[in-house]
């Protein structure tokens, strides 16, 4: 039955409250009044289902976002060491450094141990086929190369990191042809060049967004992904080609 209050308890309250109060017995024997607040088990279920629902929605999102982020932390964090590397070379050696050969292992390792290796912190440095595999201390590494030049061309173009977020990543890398590495870009591995900087599409040929998206998603080019996070100011937007 529903309660019903009389005017003497709606004009006095006091009274009214009064009608709440607990009984000794109440006091000393919780379990029965816990009874008269209690939620039903159907009550219980409904609200573990809402979170539940909730929790299925959101999780994917929070945990791409979480992969998101971990995947810049690592790669700011290996644009600044070769950042600093390049700055400490420049004071010892100054701007200018010597050609190397393209896609030549022997001389890629001689310019690496002289202007990378004595300023980083790694563990092992290896030469490929056609470049140099340094791993660092952190568990990232680096693959450095040279994939082509021409006659008029001094001082080191086209000379790139590939920036690895874990020592498999790198140790897994293709070196077969400059398509196979442009291919395998975009998720552990990045192109960076040899100051540690992020290429931007603003400044490659085609400079569009749209460009820079195709590029990545099709690895017609080795620096579309870098260029699309670097032009986007070290974000990773919900249009990259990739999932994480």
């Amino acid at each position: 039955m529903k309660k019903v209050f009389t005017l003497a308890e709606v004009f006095y309250p006091v009274e009214q409250s009064k009608k709440f109060a607990f009984t000794l017995a109440e006091v000393f024997n919780p379990a029965e009044q816990s009874k008269r607040f209690a939620f039903t088990l159907a009550e219980v279920l409904i609200t573990l289902g809402i979170i539940g629902v909730v929790a299925a929605l959101t999780m994917p999102s929070l945990i791409q976002n979480h992969k998101k982020q971990t995947t810049l932390s690592k790669l700011k964090k290996i644009s600044a060491a070769l950042g600093q590397a390049n700055s400490l070379a420049v004071v010892e050696y100054g701007n200018y450094r010597e050609n190397f050969a393209q896609w030549n292992a022997d001389e890629a390792l001689e310019m690496f141990e002289k202007y990378y290796t004595p300023y980083m912190k790694i563990d092992k440095v290896e030469k490929g086929k056609k470049g140099v595999f340094a791993y660092l201390t952190d568990g990232t590494a680096l693959y450095f190369f040279r994939n082509w030049r021409t006659p008029e061309m001094e001082g080191w173009y086209n000379v790139f990191f590939v920036a690895c977020l874990t020592h498999n990543a790198c140790k897994a890398l293709n070196e077969t042809s400059e398509q196979t590495i442009n291919k395998s870009l975009g998720v552990e591995r990045f192109i960076l060049y040899t100051n540690g900087m992020l290429p931007s599409y603003h400044y490659l040929s085609g400079g569009t967004r749209a460009q820079a998206i195709e590029d990545c998603k099709n690895g017609t080019s080795k620096e579309g992904c870098s260029a699309l996070i670097g032009g986007d100011s070290w974000q990773i937007k919900k249009d990259y080609p990739f999932k994480f």
